[in-house]
C-alpha cells in the first residue's frame, strides 16, 4: 500500500512545482517593465569620434524615453538620433539597457550598449548609457548620464 502511494504523491508534488513555475514565467512575461523609466531627462550627453575630434561634443541635453512595448523602449536624443533598446531587471525601479536595435543618427556607428536606469525611494531617477562603436576608422562613443 505504501509503495503505490508513494508515486501518485511524487507525481502530484511534481504537477504542483510545474504549475507554479509556468505562472511565475508568464507573469514575469508580462510585467510592463517600462512604468518608471518612461519619460525625458536632463544630463551630460558625450560624443567623442577619435578619428574625427571636430565632431566631438559635449554638453546638457534632454533624452526621450518612450514605451515600445512592455520590455522595450525608444531612446530619442531629440536631433534624429535614435535607439531602440531592451530592458532587463528583477524590479521596474532597476533596470539594465540591452540589445542595441533600429539605430538612426549617430547611434548607427553604435555596435555596443551598457546602460541601466535606476528610480530612487525620493523619486528621483538616473538614467545611463553608453554606446560603443567605429566610425572613419577610429573609435566611436556616445553616452548619456542624468544630472542628479
Amino acid at each position: 500500500m505504501i509503495r503505490t502511494r508513494t508515486p501518485i504523491i511524487f507525481l502530484v508534488f511534481i504537477s504542483f512545482l510545474t504549475i507554479g513555475c509556468r505562472e511565475d514565467e508568464r507573469i514575469i512575461q508580462d510585467t510592463d517593465l517600462t512604468d518608471f523609466i518612461e519619460g525625458s531627462y536632463s544630463g551630460v550627453y558625450t560624443l567623442n569620434y577619435e578619428n574625427d575630434p571636430s565632431q566631438n561634443f559635449t554638453g546638457q541635453f534632454i533624452i526621450l524615453v518612450e514605451k515600445v512595448d512592455n520590455t522595450h523602449v525608444r531612446i530619442d536624443a531629440q536631433g534624429g538620433d535614435t535607439f531602440e533598446c531592451e530592458l532587463s531587471g528583477n524590479s521596474r525601479s532597476s533596470l539594465t539597457l540591452l540589445n542595441m536595435a533600429n539605430t538612426t543618427g549617430v547611434y548607427t556607428a553604435g555596435e555596443t550598449l551598457e546602460g541601466n536606469f535606476t528610480q530612487f525611494q525620493n523619486g528621483s531617477k538616473q538614467l545611463e548609457y553608453t554606446i560603443n562603436g567605429t566610425f572613419n576608422g577610429g573609435t566611436f562613443a556616445a553616452s548619456f548620464a542624468t544630472l542628479l
